[in-house]
């Protein structure tokens, strides 16, 4: 008897204890930040960024794939399947984590269940666009779209992406009908722009930036309070009279539930300390990022305000979003 209670108690114990071996001695093989969206992306260059960093300080390789499709739904759902052993660090987006849970009736993962939010990396201000056939500036953009309902259209790159969102948003806050045309991904949303093939795509800066110096697109507006050191020229949503027109544009880091909390803060200490580094810093700033760093905890209530915000835009547009 005493021999089988002796075996109960070193099982136990070794149970107990192998969490925190697994995070004193992590990590001991390459880790992969999976990023869920396609190569050249604003999200594979944040993830490209802090790369190299973060193998400098953890001493392993660093890989990034990419899995993109459904808006960044079908890496996430990957990232949600991983051990929970900080192998597998998801970096995304607004789209997947925030707005699918908000349009969406099923999902192939649960965010509050499968996910642990880590660090905050970036905002994104994303700027409004068009052909220089349609408009020059957002007001003139609002009064077409007024004089003709329905007849400007609004790329996104998928429904229930951030673009869609700030689209939807404009509908609402402008009293305007524009018609929401889904591409697969941001490149092809902005070479459909430039080919007039629709109306108006809300880019983020270095997708839509160098267009607009070749004289390809129109910038009318960038979102947020302060306009942007790299288009001084273009206004903000705010100085245009829409202060409420905001976006869902942040990229950030998860890993999956029940990873040893030791190691969530390991992977978040060393990711906020790439961000901070003023050569990443720059080249990301240099990309039309605000680098924010925010730690777990800050990153969670960040979420919070945000599914606040974007939840009452969803209620009053009537989004919803088919499953795949």
């Amino acid at each position: 008897m005493r021999v089988l209670a002796f075996l109960v108690a070193t099982v136990f114990a070794q149970l107990i204890m192998a969490p925190m071996t697994s995070a004193q001695t992590y990590p001991t093989r390459t880790i992969t930040i999976l990023v869920n969206s396609a190569p050249g992306g604003p999200t594979d260059i944040v993830a490209r960024a802090i790369r190299e960093p973060l193998q400098m300080a953890l001493g392993q390789s660093v890989v990034v794939m990419n899995r993109d499709g459904a808006i960044g739904r079908t890496g996430a759902a990957v990232a949600a399947k991983a051990e929970p052993d900080g192998y597998t660090i998801l970096l995304t987006g607004a789209g997947p984590m925030l707005i699918s849970p908000l349009t969406m009736e099923s999902m192939p993962y649960d965010v509050n269940k499968d996910f642990e939010p880590v660090t905050l990396c970036v905002e994104v201000p994303v700027i409004i666009s068009t052909h220089p056939s349609v408009a020059k500036t957002l007001g003139e953009l609002v009064e077409k779209a007024k004089k003709d309902p329905g007849k400007l259209t609004f790329a996104s790159t998928g429904a229930g992406g951030p673009a869609h969102m700030v689209g939807e948003s404009l509908k609402l806050i402008a009293g305007i009908d524009m018609l929401h045309v889904p591409y697969r991904g941001q490149p092809q949303a902005v070479l459909a722009l430039m080919a007039n093939e629709i109306s108006m795509y809300t880019g983020t800066p270095g997708a839509v930036i160098p267009h607009a110096q070749a004289g390809k697109l129109n910038l009318l507006a960038i979102t947020g309070t302060q306009r942007s050191a790299s288009v001084p020229n273009v206004p903000t949503t705010a100085e245009t009279g829409y202060p409420q027109l905001g976006a869902p544009a942040y990229f950030g880091t998860y890993v999956p539930s029940k990873t040893p909390r030791a190691i969530i803060d390991r992977i978040d200490a060393e990711t906020r300390a790439a961000l901070n580094r003023p050569d990443v810093t720059k080249q990301l700033e240099s990309q039309g990022f605000n680098v924010r760093a925010y730690d777990s905890s800050k990153f969670k209530d960040y979420l919070k305000r945000e599914f606040e915000v974007w939840g009452k835009v969803v209620k009053q547009a009537g989004i919803r979003v088919s499953p795949d």
